[in-house]
Protein backbone atom coordinates (compact mmCIF):
# COMPACT_ATOMS: atom_id res chain seq x y z
CA UNK A 1 0.00 0.00 0.00
CA UNK A 2 2.80 2.41 0.91
CA UNK A 3 4.61 1.58 -2.35
CA UNK A 4 1.42 2.24 -4.34
CA UNK A 5 0.81 5.56 -2.61
CA UNK A 6 4.42 6.67 -3.11
CA UNK A 7 4.27 5.84 -6.81
CA UNK A 8 0.85 7.43 -7.23
CA UNK A 9 1.99 10.57 -5.40
CA UNK A 10 5.13 10.72 -7.53
CA UNK A 11 3.10 10.60 -10.73
CA UNK A 12 0.87 13.43 -9.47
CA UNK A 13 3.94 15.50 -8.58
CA UNK A 14 5.52 14.91 -11.98
CA UNK A 15 2.26 15.79 -13.71
CA UNK A 16 2.03 19.11 -11.87
CA UNK A 17 5.67 19.91 -12.64
CA UNK A 18 5.15 19.22 -16.34
CA UNK A 19 1.99 21.32 -16.40
CA UNK A 20 3.73 24.28 -14.78
CA UNK A 21 6.73 23.91 -17.07
CA UNK A 22 4.47 24.35 -20.11
CA UNK A 23 2.65 27.40 -18.73
CA UNK A 24 3.52 30.88 -20.04
CA UNK A 25 5.20 33.03 -17.41
CA UNK A 26 2.32 35.53 -17.32
CA UNK A 27 -0.24 32.80 -16.58
CA UNK A 28 1.80 31.12 -13.86
CA UNK A 29 2.71 34.45 -12.26
CA UNK A 30 -0.98 35.45 -12.19
CA UNK A 31 -1.89 32.12 -10.57
CA UNK A 32 0.93 32.44 -8.06
CA UNK A 33 -0.24 35.89 -6.94
CA UNK A 34 -3.91 34.86 -6.88
CA UNK A 35 -3.11 31.94 -4.57
CA UNK A 36 -1.39 34.31 -2.13
CA UNK A 37 -3.83 37.19 -2.32
CA UNK A 38 -5.13 36.55 1.19
CA UNK A 39 -1.65 36.99 2.66
CA UNK A 40 -0.77 40.20 0.82
CA UNK A 41 -1.71 43.80 1.51
CA UNK A 42 -3.33 45.98 -1.15
CA UNK A 43 -0.09 47.92 -1.58
CA UNK A 44 1.92 44.73 -2.12
CA UNK A 45 -0.61 43.42 -4.64
CA UNK A 46 -0.45 46.69 -6.56
CA UNK A 47 3.33 46.56 -6.54
CA UNK A 48 3.47 42.94 -7.78
CA UNK A 49 0.85 43.46 -10.47
CA UNK A 50 2.48 46.70 -11.58
CA UNK A 51 5.87 44.99 -12.00
CA UNK A 52 4.25 42.22 -14.03
CA UNK A 53 2.18 44.47 -16.27
CA UNK A 54 4.79 47.14 -16.94
CA UNK A 55 8.11 45.30 -16.93
CA UNK A 56 7.95 41.50 -16.87
CA UNK A 57 5.00 40.37 -18.98
CA UNK A 58 5.88 42.60 -21.98
CA UNK A 59 9.35 41.04 -22.06
CA UNK A 60 8.92 37.41 -20.92
CA UNK A 61 5.17 36.92 -20.50
CA UNK A 62 4.82 34.38 -23.32
CA UNK A 63 7.92 32.31 -22.46
CA UNK A 64 7.23 28.88 -20.98
CA UNK A 65 8.29 28.46 -17.36
CA UNK A 66 10.36 25.36 -18.08
CA UNK A 67 12.58 27.20 -20.58
CA UNK A 68 14.03 29.83 -18.24
CA UNK A 69 17.81 29.80 -17.93
CA UNK A 70 20.35 32.16 -16.36
CA UNK A 71 21.07 33.57 -19.81
CA UNK A 72 17.41 34.41 -20.42
CA UNK A 73 17.16 36.25 -17.12
CA UNK A 74 20.45 38.06 -17.64
CA UNK A 75 19.05 39.36 -20.93
CA UNK A 76 15.87 40.42 -19.14
CA UNK A 77 17.73 42.45 -16.52
CA UNK A 78 19.94 43.96 -19.21
CA UNK A 79 16.87 45.06 -21.15
CA UNK A 80 15.49 46.79 -18.05
CA UNK A 81 18.75 48.70 -17.76
CA UNK A 82 18.95 49.59 -21.45
CA UNK A 83 15.34 50.79 -21.39
CA UNK A 84 16.31 53.06 -18.48
CA UNK A 85 13.83 51.57 -16.05
CA UNK A 86 14.42 53.14 -12.63
CA UNK A 87 16.47 51.17 -10.13
CA UNK A 88 13.58 50.98 -7.66
CA UNK A 89 11.35 49.49 -10.39
CA UNK A 90 14.13 47.10 -11.43
CA UNK A 91 14.44 45.90 -7.85
CA UNK A 92 10.68 45.38 -7.53
CA UNK A 93 10.56 43.48 -10.83
CA UNK A 94 13.46 41.28 -9.72
CA UNK A 95 11.65 40.50 -6.46
CA UNK A 96 8.51 39.36 -8.27
CA UNK A 97 10.58 37.39 -10.79
CA UNK A 98 12.42 35.57 -8.00
CA UNK A 99 9.20 34.72 -6.17
CA UNK A 100 7.72 33.18 -9.32
CA UNK A 101 10.91 31.31 -10.25
CA UNK A 102 11.30 29.93 -6.71
CA UNK A 103 7.70 28.73 -6.66
CA UNK A 104 8.14 26.97 -10.01
CA UNK A 105 11.40 25.37 -8.87
CA UNK A 106 9.89 24.13 -5.61
CA UNK A 107 7.18 22.39 -7.63
CA UNK A 108 9.67 20.68 -9.89
CA UNK A 109 9.12 22.73 -13.04
CA UNK A 110 12.75 23.94 -12.91
CA UNK A 111 15.64 21.68 -11.97
CA UNK A 112 17.85 24.54 -10.76
CA UNK A 113 17.51 28.15 -9.72
CA UNK A 114 18.04 30.29 -12.85
CA UNK A 115 18.71 33.33 -10.64
CA UNK A 116 21.34 31.62 -8.48
CA UNK A 117 24.38 33.44 -9.88
CA UNK A 118 22.64 36.62 -11.03
CA UNK A 119 23.16 39.77 -9.00
CA UNK A 120 20.00 41.59 -7.99
CA UNK A 121 19.64 45.26 -8.97
CA UNK A 122 20.89 47.52 -6.20
CA UNK A 123 18.67 50.45 -5.30
CA UNK A 124 20.04 53.14 -3.00
CA UNK A 125 17.39 55.80 -2.25
CA UNK A 126 18.40 59.41 -2.68
CA UNK A 127 19.14 61.25 0.54
CA UNK A 128 16.05 63.09 1.74
CA UNK A 129 16.38 66.73 2.70
CA UNK A 130 14.35 67.68 5.77
CA UNK A 131 12.94 71.24 5.54
CA UNK A 132 14.33 73.76 7.98
CA UNK A 133 11.96 75.63 10.28
CA UNK A 134 12.05 78.61 7.92
CA UNK A 135 11.32 76.44 4.89
CA UNK A 136 8.47 74.76 6.74
CA UNK A 137 6.97 78.14 7.56
CA UNK A 138 7.22 79.09 3.87
CA UNK A 139 5.48 75.84 2.88
CA UNK A 140 2.66 76.58 5.33
CA UNK A 141 2.34 80.14 4.03
CA UNK A 142 2.11 78.93 0.42
CA UNK A 143 -0.74 76.49 1.20
CA UNK A 144 -3.86 77.69 -0.58
CA UNK A 145 -6.50 76.21 1.77
CA UNK A 146 -6.98 74.97 5.33
CA UNK A 147 -7.23 71.33 4.26
CA UNK A 148 -3.73 71.45 2.85
CA UNK A 149 -2.48 73.29 5.94
CA UNK A 150 -3.89 70.47 8.07
CA UNK A 151 -2.00 67.86 6.03
CA UNK A 152 1.20 69.89 6.38
CA UNK A 153 0.66 70.29 10.13
CA UNK A 154 0.16 66.56 10.68
CA UNK A 155 3.17 65.63 8.57
CA UNK A 156 5.43 68.16 10.27
CA UNK A 157 4.06 67.79 13.79
CA UNK A 158 3.48 64.03 13.96
CA UNK A 159 5.83 62.74 11.26
CA UNK A 160 3.00 61.23 9.20
CA UNK A 161 3.40 60.11 5.62
CA UNK A 162 1.44 61.97 2.96
CA UNK A 163 -1.26 59.30 2.69
CA UNK A 164 -1.53 59.00 6.47
CA UNK A 165 -2.05 62.73 6.86
CA UNK A 166 -4.83 62.64 4.24
CA UNK A 167 -6.60 60.07 6.45
CA UNK A 168 -6.74 62.51 9.38
CA UNK A 169 -9.32 61.48 11.94
CA UNK A 170 -10.30 63.12 15.24
CA UNK A 171 -10.98 59.71 16.76
CA UNK A 172 -7.30 58.93 16.27
CA UNK A 173 -6.47 61.41 19.03
CA UNK A 174 -6.38 58.86 21.86
CA UNK A 175 -4.84 61.24 24.41
CA UNK A 176 -4.04 64.94 24.58
CA UNK A 177 -0.50 64.20 23.42
CA UNK A 178 -0.91 60.92 21.46
CA UNK A 179 -2.15 60.35 17.89
CA UNK A 180 -2.91 56.79 16.76
CA UNK A 181 -2.15 56.23 13.06
CA UNK A 182 -4.52 53.54 11.79
CA UNK A 183 -4.74 53.90 8.01
CA UNK A 184 -3.69 55.85 4.93
CA UNK A 185 -5.28 57.08 1.71
CA UNK A 186 -3.88 55.48 -1.43
CA UNK A 187 -2.98 58.16 -3.95
CA UNK A 188 -3.95 56.18 -7.06
CA UNK A 189 -7.43 55.11 -5.95
CA UNK A 190 -8.11 57.71 -3.22
CA UNK A 191 -9.37 54.93 -0.95
CA UNK A 192 -8.47 53.96 2.63
CA UNK A 193 -5.93 51.18 3.13
CA UNK A 194 -3.77 49.59 5.80
CA UNK A 195 -0.60 51.37 6.83
CA UNK A 196 2.55 50.70 4.88
CA UNK A 197 4.18 47.43 6.02
CA UNK A 198 1.18 46.68 8.27
CA UNK A 199 -2.09 44.78 8.04
CA UNK A 200 -5.61 46.04 8.59
CA UNK A 201 -6.32 47.14 12.17
CA UNK A 202 -2.62 47.36 12.97
CA UNK A 203 -1.48 50.81 14.05
CA UNK A 204 1.31 52.87 15.51
CA UNK A 205 1.14 55.74 17.97
CA UNK A 206 3.08 58.99 17.65
CA UNK A 207 3.52 62.06 19.86
CA UNK A 208 0.92 64.78 19.21
CA UNK A 209 2.33 68.29 19.76
CA UNK A 210 0.02 70.76 21.47
CA UNK A 211 0.12 73.08 18.45
CA UNK A 212 -0.90 70.27 16.07
CA UNK A 213 -3.69 69.17 18.42
CA UNK A 214 -5.04 72.72 18.56
CA UNK A 215 -4.86 73.16 14.78
CA UNK A 216 -6.65 69.84 14.16
CA UNK A 217 -9.43 70.63 16.64
CA UNK A 218 -9.89 74.14 15.26
CA UNK A 219 -10.11 72.82 11.70
CA UNK A 220 -12.76 70.32 12.74
CA UNK A 221 -14.77 73.01 14.55
CA UNK A 222 -14.68 75.31 11.52
CA UNK A 223 -15.66 72.49 9.18
CA UNK A 224 -18.53 71.44 11.45
CA UNK A 225 -19.93 74.98 11.51
CA UNK A 226 -19.78 75.15 7.72
CA UNK A 227 -21.56 71.81 7.43
CA UNK A 228 -24.24 72.82 9.93
CA UNK A 229 -25.07 75.97 7.99
CA UNK A 230 -25.19 74.21 4.63
CA UNK A 231 -26.67 70.81 5.54
CA UNK A 232 -29.45 70.81 8.12
CA UNK A 233 -29.63 67.03 8.04
CA UNK A 234 -25.99 66.47 8.91
CA UNK A 235 -25.57 64.44 12.09
CA UNK A 236 -23.82 66.15 15.02
CA UNK A 237 -20.06 65.75 14.92
CA UNK A 238 -19.91 64.93 11.22
CA UNK A 239 -19.56 67.01 8.11
CA UNK A 240 -19.80 66.40 4.38
CA UNK A 241 -16.55 65.96 2.53
CA UNK A 242 -15.32 65.03 -0.91
CA UNK A 243 -13.04 62.48 0.72
CA UNK A 244 -14.21 59.15 2.08
CA UNK A 245 -15.51 58.60 5.60
CA UNK A 246 -13.12 56.38 7.53
CA UNK A 247 -14.32 53.16 9.11
CA UNK A 248 -13.26 54.51 12.51
CA UNK A 249 -15.07 57.85 12.22
CA UNK A 250 -15.30 61.01 10.20
CA UNK A 251 -12.08 61.95 8.49
CA UNK A 252 -10.79 65.38 7.71
CA UNK A 253 -11.24 66.18 4.00
CA UNK A 254 -8.36 65.15 1.79
CA UNK A 255 -7.10 67.87 -0.55
CA UNK A 256 -5.72 67.21 -3.98
CA UNK A 257 -2.25 65.62 -3.82
CA UNK A 258 0.54 68.20 -3.89
CA UNK A 259 4.29 67.78 -3.91
CA UNK A 260 5.37 70.29 -1.23
CA UNK A 261 3.41 68.49 1.50
CA UNK A 262 5.20 65.20 0.88
CA UNK A 263 8.55 66.62 1.92
CA UNK A 264 7.62 67.92 5.34
CA UNK A 265 8.53 64.75 7.19
CA UNK A 266 11.22 63.51 4.85
CA UNK A 267 9.25 60.51 3.61
CA UNK A 268 7.76 59.69 0.27
CA UNK A 269 4.06 59.62 -0.42
CA UNK A 270 2.43 56.39 0.48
Amino acid sequence: MDIYQSRHGRRSWDSEALEIGEMPFKDYAARYIANRRRCLTDNTLDQYNGSLERHLNPRIGSRKIGTFTPGVLEDLLSSLESDRVGLASQKNAYLVLKLVMDAARHRGALTRDPLLDIAAPVYVPDEVSIPTHGELQAIRASANDDDLRLVIELMAGCGLRNGEAHAANLKSIVADDVYRVTEQILGKTVTPAALKHRRRREFREVPLPRKTHAFTSARHTAQTRTATSSSKGTAPGTYPSKSRTASTGTSCPAPSPVQPASSTNGSKSS
